[in-house]
């Protein structure tokens, strides 16, 4: 019967060792993700709220309207997903302990493009139910846009700042 040692060493040259786990809550590329993926939820909720508005409606719009509801509560899903991940840590196999599984943190320029953007748009959330705010006209579903276009202009702009500060680190080092 083999002892433990022996054990341990079969189990680590099949690949099934001990792991530990790596946050990455604070990366730039999550950070980033997070804030996209609300941003995305107040623009479906934006793109729902002027079709329900503005169209008859007939069976075409409530079925567009359930399929932006699908494509809401899946990037929900998606968000929580990665926020669960993000504050417990991914399992990290000791053989990959040290090593650069995925690229270093660049930003590309298209990368770029979308990141502000999307910035944009919450900030333009943001400022339109303040005003709204202001002239006493809000409703509570602008107030839960502006709640997520909020946390993601937050999020985002930290997540930006990140990224930028890592991509001029892996800069330095190349």
């Amino acid at each position: 019967m083999p002892d433990n040692n022996e054990n341990n060493q079969s189990i680590g040259t099949l690949n099934l060792g001990r792991s530990r786990t790596k946050p990455f809550i604070f990366s730039g590329k999550a950070l980033d993700f997070i804030s996209a993926m609300l941003s995305i939820i107040v623009f479906s909720s934006i793109l729902a709220e002027s079709l329900y508005t503005f169209f008859d409606h007939g069976a075409l719009v409530w079925s567009i309207l359930a399929v932006l509801g699908i494509v809401v509560l899946v990037l929900f899903v998606l968000v929580m997903f990665y926020l669960y991940y993000g504050v417990n840590g991914l399992p990290v196999m000791q053989e990959q302990d040290q090593s650069v599984k995925f690229p270093p943190a660049r930003l590309k320029p298209f990368d770029l493009i979308i990141i502000v953007s999307l910035l944009v748009l919450d900030a333009a959330v943001v400022s339109y139910v303040f005003n709204q705010y202001l002239n006493n006209t809000v409703y509570t579903y602008s107030l839960i846009q502006f709640v997520i276009a909020l946390v993601a202009l937050l999020i985002g702009i930290w997540g930006l700042i990140v990224l930028v500060k890592e991509h001029y680190i892996w800069k330095s080092k190349s």
